[in-house]
């Protein structure tokens, strides 16, 4: 419930007394929503930023042999 609210994984340890950020991590599970919200926050974010640049070109790279 503290991470779906927003509050991040080290404070959330803290709160629980866990000396491991892993143990926070495995029992923290977010909905849907509030993932979807992010998901929607920074498409608006990417979208902004690349409302006053011009396209860019793809440049393929080569592999190493």
């Amino acid at each position: 419930m503290l991470a779906n609210s927003g509050l991040s994984l080290p404070v959330i340890g803290a709160l629980l007394g866990h000396s491991q950020p892993g143990t926070t991590a495995r029992y923290s599970h977010l909905l849907d929503a509030p993932l979807r919200a992010a998901t929607e926050r920074v498409g608006a974010i990417v979208a902004a930023a690349g409302e006053d640049k011009p396209a860019a070109t793809v440049v393929r790279l080569k592999k190493e042999q």
